[in-house]
């Protein structure tokens, strides 16, 4: 939501200037203010969506959201309370600022015990992945289904001719491992990989590290710079344009259970992704042809069951059992 989004940033701003045990501050007093942003975001929704009849599908949601849901679901009467189909793309660590959550298991697992009465009845929780899933059901007990990240039909433009070109797209922050790419990218030219490097850059420029990090890659020579945020089209013109991604996310802000959409969509276009760096690269290089042949051989059952017609099914599966 708009108002959602203007608090956080108004809350990260205060994070810049604020120390780390800042009691004015804390990821409590946060979560509680978002938490009620979010709630009242939903009260001014038109009364038509929330309707018995409907299915309503919540893409994703963290700590700063989820409460302010299961509240404001609890206050409807229970005879209009429509299907909701939240899905957990996150793993409870992760907060929106570029740290790791020291609270979020306790967020998350007071939120999942106010929705006792209304989950299986009229909220059903869905993960993008086996993990994820197992993750939700050991530390809280709530059960999920798996619900894809929908791709369109895509695939890689490159006929490996000519240089290895490299793609680091997404967000510019130091948990997806922007601090990381200057050191790895000298290294690779140090070491005369022949490798082309495109790199996103899409930042607010409040995280110093990721300001570092952007202003050291600009002083390496053979890297190519994408500027600030792509439409659909132009994302998938340039990331198609790629041999290899790299997502050094990490695991600790992202845990092993988090999803990656740039990562799916790899997947399904038959492109190897590098999740470390240098030395990963470096391996990569010498038996690309024959790990991106791999990669192309699983691709079309991955696409397929990444297609929006399995996430349709999957969302009315949900409408049809309620």
């Amino acid at each position: 939501m708009f108002r959602n989004e203007n608090r956080l940033r108004s809350v990260a701003a205060i994070f810049r200037g604020a120390p780390a045990s800042s009691s004015i501050w804390s990821e409590w007093q946060t979560r509680k203010m978002l938490n009620e942003t979010f709630e009242r975001d939903l009260e001014a929704l038109p009364a038509g969506v929330w309707q018995k009849d409907n299915l309503i599908v919540v893409v994703t949601i963290t700590q700063n959201q989820i409460l302010g849901l299961v509240r404001f679901l609890r206050a409807m009467p229970r005879g209009r309370l429509p299907r909701v189909v939240c899905q957990l793309m996150l793993p409870p660590s992760f907060v929106p600022w570029g740290t790791v959550s020291t609270h979020g298991e306790k967020f998350y697992r007071a939120a999942f015990k106010l929705a006792a009465p209304l989950i299986g009845r009229s909220l059903f929780f869905t993960v993008e992945n086996e993990a994820m899933r197992t993750l939700y059901s050991k530390r809280f007990g709530i059960e999920t289904r798996i619900l894809p990240i929908p791709l369109g039909a895509s695939g890689s433009e490159r006929t490996m001719e000519g240089r290895v070109r490299v793609g680091f797209f997404g967000d510019s922050k130091c948990d997806k491992g922007i601090h990381l790419l200057p050191r790895t990218i000298a290294v690779c030219q140090r070491d005369g990989l022949d490798a082309e490097f495109s790199v996103q850059i899409q930042h607010s420029g409040w995280e110093q590290r990721t300001i570092e990090a952007e202003r050291a890659l600009r002083t390496l020579k053979g890297v190519r710079f994408v500027e600030g945020v792509l439409t659909s089209e132009d994302y998938a013109a340039c990331t198609g344009r790629m041999d290899v991604m790299l997502l050094p996310y990490d695991p600790v802000a992202f845990g092993a259970a988090g999803g990656s959409a740039i990562f799916t969509e790899s997947v399904a276009a038959g492109r190897p992704v590098i999740a470390s760096l240098a030395a990963a690269i470096a391996r990569l290089m010498s038996r690309l042809p024959a790990c991106t042949a791999r990669a192309a051989e699983r691709a079309q059952d991955f696409a397929r069951s990444h297609s929006p017609r399995a996430y349709i099914d999957m969302l009315l599966a949900h409408s049809n059992t309620c």
